[in-house]
């Protein structure tokens, strides 16, 4: 709570200025948006689950029926809506006799706080990409060697055998890896393709060097061409993705990616303890977190 002793050394105008922290343009820089498909949540949670075609047609003798193809339904995931919330109390004394307007904005620093805190959620996704603890649909966590296919059979999001640091040549395996991934039928679909690098912010100017030289940038390999700067990815660096500074990832283009469901945005409330003298400021806001389709993603624990 923010009593007058808290601010004591504000209630007389004697400094020569204040440093504040800032919540300028916090909706638009989610970092969520870099790497997740924010949508709007309409009930308290919400059911997604895969289906895979029939796989490949037959060959039909003449006179003979076509023949008739199955679907199957894999494992369902459902994201529920969680509430965060933050208040913060300042005294009614503390906010008549304090002079600076800078000082009392208890409604803003809330408000830094839940988006603080969404960034934070979001990146969690990727801080326990590879915990055995935190897993999806198929009891799998996001990056595994072992997904499920809804008709049977198993498929690899990640680099399985030598995971590999930041280079040219660790995106063409990707790039390779990520094409050859099996739709929900289990062959393999030719239109997914690497999207967007997504990586701590200590791998940011590595990745710009690696996609920006028109030469190769391996050394003893100037003369040719940086094919990597093709594939015209972007850099999603994520400054709160800290438990690591060597694993990354890339975002695909892989029909349901990643979600960050709102449910309700950051919303703001304040109101007033008469018998106290207390004045509330709270910010809330409702959301869920999952991944329908692990193909979304492709990653190495480096």
């Amino acid at each position: 709570m923010i009593f007058r002793s808290t601010v004591a050394q504000f209630l007389r105008r004697t400094l020569d200025g204040i440093v504040d922290d800032t919540t300028d343009d916090m909706a638009g820089g989610m970092v969520a948006k870099k790497f997740m498909k924010v949508e709007s949540m309409d009930h308290a949670y919400e059911d997604y689950t895969s289906v895979g075609g029939p796989g490949l047609a037959a060959e039909k003798p003449e006179g003979v029926d076509i023949p008739v193809g199955e679907m199957a339904v894999g494992p369902m995931l459902r994201i529920f809506a969680r509430t965060f919330g933050l208040r913060m109390l300042v005294t009614e004394e503390a906010i008549e006799d304090n002079k600076y307007k800078q000082v009392i904005r208890a409604a803003k620093y809330c408000k830094r706080a839940i988006f603080n805190t969404m960034n934070v959620d979001a990146t969690s996704v990727l801080v326990r990409a590879w915990d055995t603890n935190y897993v999806g649909a198929d009891s799998l966590p996001l990056f595994s060697s072992s997904h499920t296919l809804p008709a049977g059979g198993t498929y690899s999001n990640q680099l399985t055998n030598t995971p590999m640091s930041p280079s040219a040549q660790a995106l063409i395996v990707v790039k390779s890896s990520v094409k050859k991934l099996p739709g929900l039928d289990g062959i393999v679909q030719q239109y997914l393709m690497p999207k967007g690098i997504v990586c701590p912010t200590e791998q940011e100017s590595v990745w710009e060097m690696i996609l920006g030289s028109t030469l190769n940038p391996v050394a003893g390999n100037f003369a040719q061409i940086n094919v990597v700067k093709r594939f015209g990815l972007d850099i999603y660096a994520n400054p709160y993705w800290d438990n690591t500074t060597t694993n990354w990832c890339v975002r695909t283009n892989a029909e349901d990616q990643m979600l960050f469901k709102q449910r309700r945005k950051p919303r703001g409330r304040t109101w007033v303890n008469e018998e106290a003298g207390i004045m509330s400021f709270a910010c809330t806001d409702r959301h869920g977190l999952g991944w329908p389709d692990p193909r979304a993603m492709f990653g190495s624990q480096s």
